[in-house]
């Protein structure tokens, strides 16, 4: 995996951005969210978060961003993004359920 990450021009695969959410994991046990790559891009996820949460999601097939909700107000989230794209509808989805509220409508801030 060390090679996968050092090789210039190689991207970061599923399996390099879960090891990295697990290494987060064991550090902020704390912190929700943290699903493994494969389920959120599928749209099949394992629970709505109950409390702050950082998630890292792939959007259109090749571009990595995080989102969470850490000090944030009711119904809205950091996306944190460095190429400021758009997000693709299973970017949108994912958000919605990581943000379930009794708010009649959620915002996502970007941030670059």
């Amino acid at each position: 995996m060390v090679k996968e990450v050092t090789t210039p021009g190689q991207w970061l695969t599923d399996t390099v951005i879960n090891h990295c959410q697990g290494l987060l994991w064991a550090q902020f046990p704390v912190v929700d969210g943290l699903q493994e790559i494969g389920v959120v891009t599928a749209g099949v996820f394992v629970g709505t978060p109950k409390s702050a949460f950082v998630q890292i999601m792939n959007i259109h097939g090749n571009h990595w961003v995080t989102a969470s909700n850490m000090n944030c107000d009711e119904g809205t989230v950091n996306l944190y993004d460095s190429m400021a794209t758009s997000l693709d509808t299973n970017g949108e989805r994912a958000l919605a359920w990581m943000l379930y509220t009794n708010q009649k409508r959620a915002s996502t801030v970007k941030t670059g």
